[in-house]
């Protein structure tokens, strides 16, 4: 083959890559504009996010409770252990009912 049917043949090569690659890049462009638009109520969540962690908020902090009496908290806690054995034992109650009415 002469010269020229080489680069015909090269040119052939580069123009049909530069096709392939242009319908690469159109297909891309859809797909891009398909994820900004799912990614744009997730910017708007995010910009508010960010505004919330700018902004300073108020932070009072705690009351040191060591000077507290400590038979006073003692008290206080076994009445809500107390408690809190109570609502277990009537969540017990109420599920052994619910279970023996069963058939």
């Amino acid at each position: 083959m002469s010269g020229w049917g080489w680069l015909l043949i090269f040119l052939g090569i580069v123009l049909v890559g530069a096709g392939w690659l242009g319908y690469l890049l159109w297909e891309l462009k859809f797909k891009a504009e398909k994820v900004g638009q799912l990614i744009e109520p997730v910017l708007a969540q995010t910009q508010t996010l960010v505004e919330a962690l700018e902004s300073h908020p108020l932070y009072n902090k705690p009351a040191n409770n060591l000077d507290d009496d400590p038979i006073e908290m003692t008290n206080r806690w076994l009445k809500l252990r107390g408690a809190r054995e109570q609502k277990r034992e009537a969540k017990k109650r109420r599920l052994i009912a619910r279970l023996s009415t069963r058939k």
